[in-house]
């Protein structure tokens, strides 16, 4: 889960930049060390997407926590996205709280995902994503 943006500050991340406003990301990681950093997991787990964000928006810049602009990118993400999470090392519970939809396969999330959005959604497929950039 590190790859939510947190390599370039002055863009959206390319899976949030094709999603459109309301679109579904798929995002498959193994997560075997967990979810990131030790801040970022204990944050994206602390709420949902607005309150995560509120809650950090009141911290002062000189009061900045590690992670916590990856986790404000986070919130703004799942505030318009939501985000279907393929992992094989965590538990379906700490996904749901981390305000994301558990599969167990590409395929099953893939079959979600046509479920919210419809048969005729389209797909775009993101090899590698914190080395790519949406132009």
């Amino acid at each position: 889960m590190r790859s939510w943006g947190c390599k370039a500050p002055l863009t959206r991340p390319t899976a949030e930049a094709y999603a459109g406003d309301d679109g579904v990301i798929i995002m498959c990681a193994s997560c075997i060390e967990g979810m990131g950093g030790t801040h970022f997991e204990k944050l994206i787990v602390s709420g949902t997407a607005y309150e995560i964000e509120e809650r950090l928006s009141k911290i002062p810049p000189k009061d900045t926590i590690p992670e916590q602009w990856c986790t404000q990118i986070y919130s703004r993400i799942l505030k318009k996205h939501r985000v279907i999470l393929v992992t094989t090392y965590l538990e379906h519970e700490i996904v749901r709280k981390a305000n994301m939809i558990p599969a167990s396969s590409p395929d099953e999330a893939l079959a979600m995902a046509y479920e919210l959005k419809g048969k005729d959604a389209s797909v775009v497929v993101i090899p590698d994503g914190v080395s790519v950039l949406a132009v």
